[in-house]
This record gives C-alpha cells, structure tokens and sequence, in this order.
C-alpha cells in the first residue's frame, strides 16, 4: 500500500505496478521493495558471491554480487558495496539479464540515528534514460511511538486525530 498524503488516498500497488516509476521519480515501487527487504535475503532468495572490496565516500566496502530469484524482477543482478564498519549499503547497482546497467542507487550522508546507521541522501540513475532522482532526508526517526493502528488505509485518508 501507498499512501499520497498530497491526494489524501492509498493506492495498493500491485504486481504488475512493481516496475512504474514511483510518483515520476527514477526509483520504481520494486525498487523500494528491494532497499526495504534486501537485508533480510536468504541465500535462496539471492544467491551472493564476493567480489572484493572498494572504497565508496572514503568508507572500505564489500562488492558483492546478488542474483535475486523473484519472480517477474528486471533485475537478474545487483551489485551491492556494503560498508566493512556500519553493514549498510552505500551504493547498488541493477542489472538485467542480458548484463546491461540499468540504474544506480547511492546512498550518501550516513549518519546514526540511535543505534541505525541511516543514509540521509539517496540518488538513483537511470542510465538508459540518462536521468537521476536525488532524495534528501533532512530528519529521521525511528521507534516514535506511534500506534499501528494510524497506518490503516482508513485513518491515513482521514488524516491525524
């Protein structure tokens, strides 16, 4: 589900939306799915093989190749540098099956908020189409408190108490 607060409506994206743009920005819904669950892929889900290590933003990373199996992905391979000291990733790269470079995602600014190194500037390019989407987030938050019960499709149209 998304909610568009400037609408005040939730669209529930569906499969066969996974791979439209996001809201006219280079990041797909897919896309987002991937930077919210790739942490959590078993090897089954993506295979992953070391390719060794650079450095992104001056931090030493792990270059490390994925080859997720959802079904229906664009993606057949990403390259991921994930950061040796904080374990976040710093920059992907997506890949089709036939090996061409679709996009690039950076993620830039990383500082902890608590104890969650969080990336607050994140640019994708679509290097097919030669654009990029940059995304700042100014101020970030996590474990606020806030009932679960204001995150259903109902009370986010309403709008807060």
């Amino acid at each position: 589900w998304l909610y568009l607060p400037e609408f005040r409506r939730t669209r529930q994206i569906s499969a066969r939306l996974r791979d439209e743009n996001f809201v006219g920005t280079d990041f797909t819904y897919r896309d987002l799915e991937i930077l919210a669950e790739i942490a959590r892929w078993t090897e089954e889900e993506a295979p992953a093989t070391m390719k060794g290590e650079e450095s992104i933003d001056g931090a030493a990373c792990w270059r490390i190749e994925l080859e997720p199996q959802q079904e229906g992905s664009p993606y057949a391979r990403i390259v991921l540098w994930l950061d040796q000291q904080k374990l976040v990733a710093r920059k992907l790269e997506f890949h089709d099956a036939e090996g061409v470079h679709l996009k690039t995602l950076s993620l830039r600014d990383i500082r902890d908020v608590g104890a969650i190194p969080t990336a607050h500037r994140l640019e994708m390019q679509t290097l097919t189409k030669g654009s990029r989407t940059a995304v700042e987030l100014p101020s970030v938050a996590y474990d606020t408190g806030l009932a679960d019960d204001l995150f259903t499709q109902r009370q986010l149209e309403r709008g807060l108490p």
